[in-house]
Parts: C-alpha cells; sequence; structure tokens
C-alpha cells in the first residue's frame, strides 16, 4: 500500500481534494473544470484529468483514495438526482487517470453526519498544524467549504 492517501469532495463541475503523506496533510486544493465540453464525458474526462494531474503532481506512488460517494436523501434535499450520475462519471474518470486503489467510499452521513459546516471548518482548523495549513490553497470564500470537507474526510479516515 502506498503512503500517500488523497480524499476527494467531489463536484461537477469542481473537486476538492486533500494529499496526505503518512498522517500528515502535504497539500490541499479546490480544482476546477474551466471548460464547458459539449459533452458529458468530456467534461467529466477534462476534470478528472485537471484533479488526476494534481493529485499526481502531490505524490510519487498510486495513492490510496478515499472518495466521498455523495447521496441524495429522499424527502430532504430538492436536487436533480441525475447529478450522482455527473459525479459517478467524474470519480470515474479520477480513478482511471490515477490509478490509486480505493480504500474508502463513504456517504457523507457516515463520515461527518449532518454535523453544520463551521463546525466542520472548526474541527479541521483545530487538527491541523500551522504547516498544515500553509499547504492550503483555498478558493474564494463562498467555495471554501468544499475543502474543509477534503481534509475533514481525510482526518476522519486517518483517524486524527
Amino acid at each position: 500500500m502506498s503512503d500517500y492517501v488523497v480524499s476527494i469532495d467531489p463536484g461537477k463541475h469542481a473537486c476538492s481534494v486533500a494529499v496526505w503523506f503518512g498522517e500528515t496533510l502535504m497539500r490541499a486544493a479546490y480544482i476546477e473544470n474551466i471548460l464547458d465540453s459539449k459533452t458529458d464525458g468530456a467534461r467529466w474526462l477534462d476534470l478528472g484529468a485537471k484533479v488526476g494531474a494534481f493529485i499526481l503532481s502531490q505524490s510519487f506512488d498510486p495513492p490510496n483514495l478515499v472518495l466521498e460517494v455523495p447521496e441524495i436523501y429522499p424527502g430532504v434535499r430538492k436536487e436533480d438526482p441525475n447529478d450522482l450520475i455527473q459525479l459517478a462519471g467524474v470519480l470515474g474518470a479520477i480513478c482511471g487517470y490515477v490509478r490509486g486503489s480505493v480504500v474508502w467510499c463513504p456517504h457523507p452521513k457516515q463520515w461527518k453526519g449532518q454535523l453544520p459546516k463551521k463546525v466542520s471548518q472548526a474541527r479541521v482548523e483545530g487538527k491541523l498544524t500551522d504547516q498544515e495549513k500553509a499547504r492550503i490553497i483555498w478558493p474564494k470564500a463562498n467555495l471554501r467549504h468544499n475543502v474543509y470537507d477534503a481534509i475533514h474526510l481525510g482526518l476522519v479516515y486517518l483517524k486524527r
């Protein structure tokens, strides 16, 4: 098994990624797909390649992947169920590009439950060292919760 773990919070147009070596956060970022490709498959492959290139630029071995598997809770959200197909396509493209081992694929309720974003962010802040915090590439403020989720997912997997 690789010493590298990558935790990913997927999205249709962007993914948040946290790269770990052992239990140490090496880099975290929000990676956007800025191209508006005409077909779903082209968008999935484009975002998968961008995320995959970022991951491979940070790790020297194929990493162990921790992927959040999105879920729609009946009666709770009014999201389009077809969005899950989009997210599955993105995750598949990332896995194909990186060729790492998938070691854990929890649904949000399995790793964070109904934890409010501010509480989750405070927990992450409290568990990271100053050096780890300095390795985070932050997006604009309204997108930062995605990066916090990728980091939090990794912290839970690593039992930190």
